[in-house]
């Protein structure tokens, strides 16, 4: 499963910078994050967790300004703190669930019967 979006940042001096994030998930091995940026003095950041590593992914929300944002992120396990997924795009609530959906399809096969009574990972997961 393969989500890429992209959006343009107006900066000062009326530049227009382009943002591209992606989240890439790999069934039985983990997932990976990208951001890249159309300036060339700008190194790409890709980081790559290891399924053995997610504890849980979810999405909350957040205040951004007057705005309600919601975001989705990864417990990775010996961190303390969480990673966001898409951090600069913050796409919308219907975007992000399934995203999430499809992501915890693919890392621990959760059938949709139990994704939509609610049921998840949770503690009786076993890992393969």
């Amino acid at each position: 499963m393969v989500l890429k979006r992209g959006y343009k940042e107006r900066k000062k001096a009326d530049v227009s910078l382009q943002i591209e994030e992606s989240l890439t998930v790999i069934r039985g091995l983990g997932l990976q994050t990208s951001t890249t940026s159309s300036l060339y003095l700008r190194a790409p950041t890709t980081r790559f967790i290891p399924t053995t590593s997610i504890q849980d992914i979810f999405i909350h929300e957040a205040f951004k300004g007057f705005e309600v944002k919601f975001y989705m992120a990864v417990v990775v396990h010996g961190e303390k703190d969480a990673v966001i997924v898409f951090p600069r795009l913050l796409p919308r609530l219907g975007i992000l669930e399934a995203v999430w959906r499809g992501s915890r399809r693919c890392l621990w096969d959760i059938d949709r019967k139990a994704e939509e009574f609610g049921g998840g990972k949770g503690e009786d997961h076993e890992r393969k």
